[in-house]
């Protein structure tokens, strides 16, 4: 090949297309890899997190009292103080007294439709209601619903879990009073010995005593106590393998107590802007090369308009020198990292902390950083400042970076880092019900761009769908409804994946349809009902066939007799292949024509000449079709030797 037509790609930091075919199949395949767990769906996913958090659970105080009441009246409801793992507590009554084959239904009553509608509660299942986060005028007002709530429960043999808003007035709702169980934190050293143990850390319970722990462990909260072990075993890790136990403590103690006061005396003897935005451009990009450590410090000045340096660049230190003057060194690996252990967590906590008026020039400086970034960094990037903005209650931050990324002049190659920043914000525990209200209004929107489009279908398909299936699929619905061009599309390929992963989310997207409003549910209902005609377990349940016959209806009202022909031909041919349910299936086409003659009419001749289309099955599908027609001569009153009664 010839110098002048070559092309050498030196270093690659977005997505290079290399071949024929459309570049934003690789962009959606990027971004369901980078918030997704391949090969499992998401109830698989949700009891791994499950078997996960049963591993390092330990009963708090009031757990036994709550068990019992689940027990005794199918429901419960759990109060206590921040930090007192209510959720968890409520998680692992459930997970415990269930045998895992439906998973746990996770309510939200910032839906559409009432978290009361029928479809909410099924026989025998486990459910939680997290109102913790609720504040107290609204729980005021939802009280009646939980009386009626808990009576459905009771009636369908369910088991319930409510989390109770943390500042709650009992006095509010004396008669759950009898139902309500308080928990309280479980011992700190019984929990940080649990974590430890999943992590493969087993000191003796002396090496716990020492009183540097103690002193920390008996304020820590919950969270504070994983957040411990974790470190504990990062420390073991970074460590050398004769460190102790105390050792590893002693780092992780240091990291968590100490980093906040070192880091603040530290940006105070940094007097130039350019030092500190080194420093936080290498907490953010920790463990980094020198030139992209330099890039994004260079980058937060230009964002929060810093001045230009007077003196020319060769008057100026090099980089080794401003690594050194902030507590960092380069690596043999050549990537530069802090001197002190766990340090780059504190120097991003204190910036967030101590400069409240630079967190927008922040989010501006993450959002253009990503297009120059590789992939691994731009990850590691999005996680940090979710971290940050989550802790310091600022989830509008994340949104908005989505939207930045996904605006109507965006590009495909920034789709992952568009919906790993929603992702994030799905997954917290407190902030989580802000994102997924926040993708129900974006979800109505008509014209959506087409990437954010993308993101939302993702993050609802791989994201929301394991901890609130229900929220994805309406979220999913919606989008679907309003797929641009004709024919199926990704929202509606990944909605009736969801739907026909779970009998329940089947039947709650089957009540949805409305055929005569929306044109696009025309084909998720004939996609549903092709499903049900050809599964047995779907297909028996009474209340099932009612919907679909109403579907039907819908359909044959509202479209053309073309557009349902080859539809009841497949439905006739699932009949046929039915040993035990062939009658209950005519009779949702018959019940579907609304007693109109002309309805009749129309099925009568598809099924006449679906019948007679095949020579191979004929034999077969003339008395089919001869059955049929007698039940539309018996629904239309036509009495004839041959109609069965």
């Amino acid at each position: 090949m010839h110098e002048a037509t070559s092309t050498y790609v030196h270093e690659a930091h977005g997505t290079t297309h290399t071949g024929d075919g459309n570049q934003y199949i690789y962009y959606i395949s990027a971004a369901s890899a980078r918030v997704g767990a391949r090969g499992k769906d998401p109830h698989t996913i949700a009891q791994d997190q499950l078997d996960s958090l049963s591993l390092r659970f330990v009963a708090p105080k009031g757990f036994a009292q709550a068990r019992g009441l689940l027990l005794q009246h199918g429901s419960v409801l759990l109060s206590g103080p921040p930090g007192s793992g209510r959720r968890t507590a409520a998680l692992m009554l459930l997970h415990q007294l269930s045998d895992d084959s439906g998973g746990i239904h996770e309510l939200d009553v910032e839906d559409e439709a009432p978290f009361l509608a029928g479809h909410a509660v099924r026989e025998g299942e486990s459910m939680l209601l997290d109102l913790s986060e609720m504040d107290g005028i609204r729980y005021s007002t939802l009280q009646n619903e939980l009386s009626g709530l808990r009576s459905k429960v009771q009636q369908r043999g369910c088991r319930l879990v409510i989390v109770l808003p943390q500042q709650i007035d009992q006095t509010r709702g004396a008669e759950f009073l009898p139902f309500t169980a308080e928990v309280e934190q479980p011992d700190a050293n019984d929990l940080l010995m649990r974590h430890l143990r999943v992590g493969g850390i087993r000191p003796a319970l002396t090496e716990l005593a020492s009183p540097e722990l103690a002193r920390y462990t008996a304020a820590a909260g919950a969270g504070e106590l994983a957040r411990l072990a974790d470190l504990i075993r990062r420390a073991k890790e970074d460590g050398e393998p004769t460190d102790s136990f105390a050792q590893w403590a002693q780092k992780a103690l240091a990291a968590l107590t100490d980093r906040g006061s070192e880091v603040a005396a530290r940006v105070a003897s940094l007097g130039d802007g350019r030092q500190r935005a080194l420093l936080l451009s290498l907490a953010m990009f920790h463990k980094s090369t020198p030139d992209t450590v330099f890039r994004g410090a260079t980058s937060l000045l230009t964002v929060v308009g810093h001045p230009d340096h007077e003196s020319p660049r060769l008057n100026r230190t090099d980089l080794a020198r401003q690594f050194t003057e902030i507590g960092a060194t380069t690596g043999p690996d050549g990537r530069v990292r802090f001197e002190t252990w766990a340090y780059d967590s504190a120097v991003r906590a204190h910036f967030w902390t101590y400069f409240p008026d630079l967190r927008n020039e922040f989010r501006r400086w993450v959002r253009d950083c990503v297009h120059w970034l590789d992939q691994s960094t731009r990850t590691a990037l999005i996680g940090r400042f979710a971290e940050q903005v989550l802790r310091t209650g600022r989830p509008e931050d994340l949104w908005w970076l989505a939207e930045q990324w996904t605006g109507a002049d965006s590009t495909g190659d920034v789709l992952a880092d568009a919906t790993q920043a929603l992702a994030e914000g799905l997954r917290h525990d407190r902030f989580g019900h802000v994102f997924r209200r926040k993708i129900y209004f974006s979800s109505l929107v008509a014209d959506l761009p087409r990437w954010r489009r993308h993101a939302l279908i993702t993050v609802c398909s791989k994201v929301m769908a394991v901890r609130h299936p229900d929220q994805a699929l309406v979220r999913l619905h919606h989008l679907a409804r309003r797929k641009n061009g004709t024919g199926k599309d990704r929202a509606q390929d990944e909605l009736l994946t969801l739907a026909r992963s779970d009998s329940r989310l089947f039947r709650l997207l089957l009540e949805r349809i409305d055929i005569e409003r929306y044109s696009a549910d025309a084909d998720i209902f004939l996609a549903l009902a092709d499903t049900a005609s050809r599964t047995r377990a779907l297909y028996v349940t009474l209340a099932v066939r009612h919907v679909l016959t109403r579907g039907w209806a819908a359909l044959m009202r509202a479209r053309p007799r073309e557009t349902w022909r080859e539809p009841v031909e497949a439905w006739l041919d699932a009949a046929g292949a039915a040993a035990t349910h062939r009658e209950a299936l005519l009779d949702v086409l018959v019940g579907a024509c609304e007693q109109r003659t002309d309805a009749f009419n129309r099925l009568y001749v598809i099924s006449r000449n679906w019948a007679s289309a095949s020579s191979t099955d004929w034999a077969a599908r003339q008395p089919l079709a001869h059955r049929f027609v007698q039940k539309i001569d018996a629904a239309q009153g036509i009495q004839t030797e041959e109609t069965v009664p």
